[in-house]
């Protein structure tokens, strides 16, 4: 697969921005939210400049039922049956990922109104970074799957944390395979909103199971 003259900048823009994300994740984690911050400015700002329409860059609300009804067995499994999976497997092999989790996470405290809130808000940042923007362009140089497992590997990374190497690696391997499936839902939809409900669903139902076990 080829990329146009016009495609070639916007793709090396989102290319630094990556970079610039990973450096901040594996050596300078303190700066890791300022850094992940720019990637959604930069979204919005450079569709603004080089006019894209809303059909172009995931947000035209107009077909949300039939998407939604394309997308529904992938979301549920990825927001629900997943979520209670990994409870499973974590209460009964590996419980002591329950401190990594919310080491990692410092924002999961007590489950209510506010949390449920901050996790839509958290999870609709990470959508328009990473399907709206890294999956979308990576697709211009590469098959779709391809750029799916591409932004789920850097997904995942931008979630690492420190701790037992084991512990880490089942973190990083339940966050891959998350954004594995919000990719697909990004993917068969074309909308950032349909990935966004389904990983926001996660978040919320992932984190109820933590604090309420």
């Amino acid at each position: 697969m080829g990329i146009s003259v016009t495609e070639k900048r916007p793709f090396l823009e989102m290319v630094f921005l990556v970079v610039l994300m990973l450096i901040s994740a594996l050596f300078f984690p303190q700066f890791k939210a300022l850094f992940g911050i720019l990637p959604i400015v930069y979204y919005f700002v450079e569709r603004k400049i080089r006019g894209r329409s809303r059909e172009n860059n995931g947000f035209n609300f107009a077909n949300l039922l039939h998407d939604i009804k394309k997308s529904w067995v992938w979301v549920l499994l990825v927001g629900i049956v997943f979520q209670i999976l990994y409870v499973i497997i974590y209460k009964n092999y590996f419980p002591e990922i329950f401190a990594h989790v919310l080491a990692r996470a410092p924002v999961i405290k007590t489950f209510d109104v506010k949390l449920v809130i901050t996790l839509f808000i958290l999870a609709l940042g990470e959508e328009i970074t990473f399907r709206g923007l890294v999956q979308e362009r990576l697709q211009w140089v590469m098959k779709p799957h391809y750029a799916i497992v591409l932004t789920s590997i850097i997904f995942a990374l931008m979630h690492i944390s420190p701790g037992e190497p084991k512990l880490v690696a089942l973190d990083l391997t339940t966050i891959f395979i998350d954004s594995v499936i919000f990719g697909i839902i990004f993917y068969k939809t074309k909308r950032i909103y349909a990935s966004w409900i389904a990983h926001a669903l996660a978040n919320i139902a992932a984190t109820y199971m933590i604090t309420n076990l």
